[in-house]
């Protein structure tokens, strides 16, 4: 027989934790949908997408040893909403890497530095990479390892729970850690546009729910980190209630952008800057 204490903590918390983490993952599916019609990602910060993915991944991967439904069911969604909000940052930001340089290209008042290179190789160096494709790879690659040794090479035979735990934990700190750069400019800054309100808000419903499970269940790996998680998410909405929104759209800016239709253009053959070039500062 189930004790009513048992079954609020062991499986009303983790079910509505579940229900939670996935709204919050999906919070900034609207402002990216946004900001890809506007082609700039604003105030948006990407940089916590390619944590979730390490995060998502480990904590299946935690869920797999465990045989905890309520830990896989809670990631999955996740994991596979990560992929597209990676991919939707890094379009964005070749975007931006594109219209910076064509601007570079035809700005009367660019340095000599660039002379003898054409426009299509400017565009074609700014395609190399995105700082969202690293970030991302490179969190793809460290699971990946970890994976690796611990599933197939067997380096923590009978410990593989242990070392996964470990690895969640160092990724949720990361996680967590991911907008810290965004509290420090919104007190320099004295606004707190860069802070997503949706996300801070379900992040701390979803820290709390399975900070009460972890607990639960005694499980250092869950309560762990997601106390962590609850402290930053609470100074991040002290600090939005302290510093109020100037009222811009997250999303992004209010600039609109035409195709450009001068990419095989000379620029030695105008002195005038061509139309349809509006330029978008670059997203590191």
């Amino acid at each position: 027989m189930v004790s009513a204490e048992e079954a609020v903590f062991d499986y009303i918390c983790p079910f509505l934790g579940c229900l939670i983490a996935s709204t919050l993952f999906a919070a900034p599916i609207n402002d990216l949908r946004k900001s890809l019609r506007e082609r700039t990602l604003g105030s948006l910060n990407p940089n916590p997408w390619a944590i979730l993915t390490g995060n998502c991944l480990g904590w299946c991967s935690y869920a797999y040893y465990t045989n905890d439904p309520f830990i896989l069911a809670s990631n999955l969604p996740g994991l596979v909403l990560s992929f597209w909000l990676n991919m939707g940052a890094a379009k964005l930001q070749y975007l931006a890497q594109v219209d910076a340089a064509i601007a570079n290209r035809f700005d009367k008042t660019t340095e000599p530095a660039t002379t003898g290179t054409t426009l299509q190789e400017n565009i074609k160096e700014s395609l190399i990479y995105s700082p969202q494709d690293v970030l991302f790879l490179r969190v793809v690659i460290i699971w990946s390892s970890v994976l690796v040794c611990v599933g197939w090479l067997g380096y923590f035979q009978g410990h593989e729970t242990q070392a996964i735990g470990v690895m969640v934990n160092i990724n949720m700190i990361f996680f967590y850690a991911a907008p810290l750069e965004t509290m420090k400019t919104v007190i320099d800054t004295k606004c707190s546009d860069s802070i997503h309100s949706p996300t801070i808000t379900l992040n701390c419903v979803n820290a709390a729910f399975w900070f009460l499970y972890g607990v639960a269940r005694r499980d250092i790996v869950v309560w762990g980190p997601n106390s962590l998680g609850l402290c930053l998410g609470i100074s991040q909405v002290a600090l939005c209630l302290w510093y109020p929104k100037s009222g811009r759209q997250e999303g992004g800016g209010e600039m609109e952008f035409e195709p450009v239709s001068t990419l095989d253009a000379d620029p030695d053959d105008s002195d005038d800057e061509p139309e349809g070039i509006h330029p978008i500062p670059v997203t590191l």
